[in-house]
C-alpha cells in the first residue's frame, strides 16, 4: 500500500508551529526584558521599602522547581529585607528564560529548513542531535541553578528547608526523543542518498 502525503495540512501543522515557535520567542524575550528591568529597579529603589514585618505574617510556603521550603514564620520577629531574594530568583528565571529561548530558536531554524523543502539536510540533522543534547545538558543544569537562591534565603532566615536535587525527567526524556528523532531524521538522509544514487 502507497503512503499518502498530505502536502495542504503539512503546510498547515507547520505554518501553525512557526507562528507560535515566533510568539513563544516574543513572549520569552518581553518576560526577559521584565526581568532585567525588575532587577535594576530593585536596586535604584531605596532598600528600606523591601522590608517586610515578619510579625504580620503567618506562614509562607515556597516551591521553585526542585525547591520546597517551608518557613516557621509564626516562630520570626522582626524585619526581613527581600531585595536580594528578588534579584535570585530573577537570575534565576533568567537562566531559565534564555535557555529555552536558545531551544525555540535552534527548533525555528529546524522547521525553516523544512519549510524550504529540506528537512533532511545535513545541517537540519545537525540542529537536532544539537537540541536533544542540550535538553539532556538542561535536565540537569536547570535544577542545579536553584541552589544559589535556596543558598542565600537559608542564610537570610532560620528555615526548614528541603532540596531536593533532581534530575528534570520531561526535559531528559523530551531530549532523548530529540535525539531518537535526529537519529531518524539520519537514516532518512542515508536512504535518500542510496536512492539518489541507484536512480
Amino acid at each position: 500500500m502507497k503512503t499518502k502525503f498530505d502536502q495542504k495540512n503539512f503546510n498547515l501543522i507547520l505554518k501553525s508551529t512557526l507562528v507560535l515557535t515566533k510568539i513563544t520567542q516574543i513572549i520569552m524575550i518581553i518576560g526577559i526584558a521584565s526581568l532585567v528591568l525588575l532587577s535594576l529597579g530593585v536596586l535604584v529603589i531605596p532598600s528600606e521599602l523591601y522590608n517586610i514585618d515578619l510579625s504580620e505574617i503567618d506562614a509562607f510556603r515556597m516551591n521553585i522547581g526542585t525547591l520546597d521550603m517551608r518557613i516557621p514564620i509564626e516562630s520570626m520577629s522582626g524585619t526581613l529585607n527581600i531585595r536580594y531574594l528578588i534579584i535570585f530568583a530573577s537570575a534565576t528565571l533568567l537562566v531559565y528564560l534564555g535557555s529555552f529561548l536558545y531551544l525555540f530558536r535552534k527548533v525555528e531554524a529546524f522547521l525553516l529548513h523544512v519549510k524550504k523543502g529540506t528537512p533532511f539536510a545535513d545541517e537540519n540533522i545537525h540542529m537536532m542531535y544539537h537540541i536533544g543534547k542540550v535538553l539532556v545538558a538542561l535536565s540537569v543544569i536547570l535544577p542545579v541553578i536553584t541552589l544559589p537562591f535556596a543558598w542565600r534565603i537559608a542564610h537570610l532566615l532560620p528555615l526548614d528547608i528541603t532540596v531536593n536535587l533532581e534530575i528534570n525527567l520531561g526535559l531528559l526524556v523530551l531530549g532523548f526523543v530529540v535525539l531518537l528523532l535526529a537519529s531518524i531524521f539520519n537514516y532518512g538522509a542515508y536512504l535518500q542518498e542510496e536512492y539518489d544514487q541507484t536512480v
